[in-house]
């Protein structure tokens, strides 16, 4: 548990991944999401995968999965974390996945406004990914048209 991972909280109502990258925090009943690859690898692919996860694609096909309890809130758990479809890292164009790393680093730091304007590239990129149409787009509430 004590190694570079991603985590969430147990209920949400939006995406709420956060990137514990020194390994710092012990998780009991939320899922925690680790990378299998190793070395300078290892923390790429979980800043793709957080980009990914926090996306509005994927969390809306998370959520639809989710049980839902009141006031729209979804219990992530691993079983339901196993059945989302995620874009392979290993066979992406690495200039794709080399944007959306960048892209959630500075999101990472970003506040306000600028990081409302970066989720919402990201949000684009992944459902490119996700080879989502403007249709599929405004249906997982993404504003914007492609």
């Amino acid at each position: 548990m004590l190694r570079p991972k991603l985590v969430t909280p147990h209920l949400v109502i939006a995406p709420r991944f956060g990137f514990d990258s020194a390994g710092r925090y012990a998780i009991s009943r939320s899922p925690m999401i680790t990378s299998s690859l190793q070395g300078s690898v290892q923390e790429d692919h979980l800043l793709f995968l957080l980009g990914v996860l926090n996306s509005s694609a994927c969390f809306w096909d998370l959520a639809r999965r989710s049980h839902i309890y009141s006031h729209g809130y979804s219990r992530l758990e691993l079983a339901t974390m196993k059945g989302i479809r995620i874009p392979n890292f290993r066979q992406l164009d690495q200039s794709v996945a080399r944007r959306i790393i960048k892209l959630v680093q500075s999101r990472i730091k970003a506040t306000g406004t600028a990081a409302f304007q970066i989720e919402a590239i990201i949000d684009d990129l992944v459902a490119d990914l996700y080879g989502l149409s403007a249709d599929d787009r405004r249906v997982v509430g993404m504003l914007g048209d492609k």
